[in-house]
């Protein structure tokens, strides 16, 4: 599915979001002094997950009033949540920290909390101009591919949020099979049930007088499952050294998310074999 916001003030066909339509996407715009094209995007992958952002496309022009003006703008929707990103075409050459519009731009998001996520350039000239700037933990630049139609690369990213789980707690149990027949039913004519006219009430002591009897017996007792810790024979010790060097280098790509360490990631034997 496609959601785009048309130009409508010069050639071109504005910008737009391109999703599954598996996945929950709604788009905003709002009135605003940057000069430049924006559309607000919020990604709900499940009820507890959403990625809220802004894509936004900055034309060719005077960079100043952008570099003041995007802080404004970007504000509001950043502060309202952690899981805010930035992201679209601003032709800033981002690489260029002694260019004062860069470094305005940058020291004003950096104020908001926001980090530039792309390291590597994203244009065929050799800059960067696409970046993902974002302060969330679970958002990760992972890589620019070339594109044959464009001059401009295809900037991939990932979110990443870990989902809660609740804790399952062990449930009472008593094993009726290990209770002796001849004493449980010693039991039950030891021990006879108040009698009563009202059904409810005959239900509850006939329930209460088999609950008493079965927890002298056999008192109800939490259990714990058992997990088999004997390894299974397909597990080698040249498959325990491989999935070792492979965690090692997927630790070391989520510590910096380099270019280097996905590559390094990406041909390990581990990963190309499976």
């Amino acid at each position: 599915m496609i959601s785009r916001k048309v130009r409508t003030n010069q050639a071109g066909g504005g910008i737009a979001i391109v999703f599954k339509d598996s996945i929950s996407v709604t788009t905003s715009t709002e009135d605003t002094p940057l000069a430049a094209e924006h559309l607000h995007f919020q990604i709900r992958t499940d009820p507890r997950t959403t990625l809220r952002g802004s894509l936004v496309y900055r034309p060719p022009g005077p960079r100043a009033p952008f570099s003041y003006a995007t802080a404004d703008f970007i504000s509001p929707h950043a502060l309202a949540s952690p899981d805010d990103i930035l992201l679209g075409d601003l032709n800033f050459h981002l690489e260029q920290n002694n260019d004062p519009n860069t470094t305005t731009l940058l020291d004003n998001l950096a104020n908001l909390g926001l980090k530039q996520l792309v390291n590597t350039a994203t244009h065929i000239a050799g800059h960067t101009l696409n970046p993902i700037f974002s302060a969330s933990k679970h958002v990760f630049f992972s890589h620019a591919s070339a594109l044959h139609w464009t001059d401009h690369s295809c900037v991939h990213f990932t979110f990443r949020r870990k989902t809660r789980h609740l804790r399952t707690q062990p449930i009472p149990r008593r094993q009726w099979n290990k209770i002796p027949e001849e004493q449980l039913f010693s039991a039950l004519a030891a021990n006879q049930p108040t009698l009563t006219t009202d059904p409810n009430d005959a239900a509850l002591n006939l329930t209460n007088w088999i609950s008493n009897c079965a927890d002298n017996l056999d008192p109800l007792k939490r259990t714990h499952q058992q997990t088999n810790t004997k390894k299974p024979l397909w597990f080698s010790d040249t498959l325990k050294e491989s999935k070792k060097t492979c965690r090692a280098l997927e630790k070391a790509w989520r510590k910096d998310h380099t270019a280097d360490n996905m590559t390094a990631l990406k041909n390990d034997p581990a990963n190309t074999n499976t």
